[in-house]
């Protein structure tokens, strides 16, 4: 494993920590897939993998714990009930499907639990 492959992970897990939006978090898990595939196609061993995919798995985390405190889109007819500013945007307005959210905060519990406490 090179010191760039550490600096490169080092980076990325402070970036998730910081995200905000559910869009950093997804555009984060996006950087972890191509690292890992980067160090794959370089012939680098597992533990270099491994590391990318665990900075996925915390992404995935990230993006449970945005989910979790988004304000849900109450449904019905927001043209006839609420002005167009009031509109709180629904999951697939945002690119994200109900099943994909749910396996987010879903492993957020699942990860939180068992995962970090094998990190310390």
């Amino acid at each position: 494993m090179s010191i760039n492959t550490l600096a490169e992970y080092s980076e990325l897990i402070t970036d998730i920590e910081q995200s905000k939006t559910i869009t950093e978090t997804i555009d984060k898990m996006a950087k972890a897939d191509a690292l890992k595939a980067y160090t794959r196609k370089i012939g680098m061993d597992i533990k270099g993998q491994n590391l990318f995919a665990e900075a996925r798995m915390l992404a995935e985390c990230k993006a449970g714990e945005i989910t979790r405190t988004m304000e849900k889109a109450k449904g019905g007819r927001p043209t006839k009930t609420r002005s167009s500013k009031e509109r709180v945007l629904a999951y697939a307005d945002q690119g994200l499907t109900r099943k994909q959210v749910y396996n987010w905060q879903k492993m957020t519990v699942i990860v939180k639990s068992n995962f970090l406490d094998k990190l310390t």
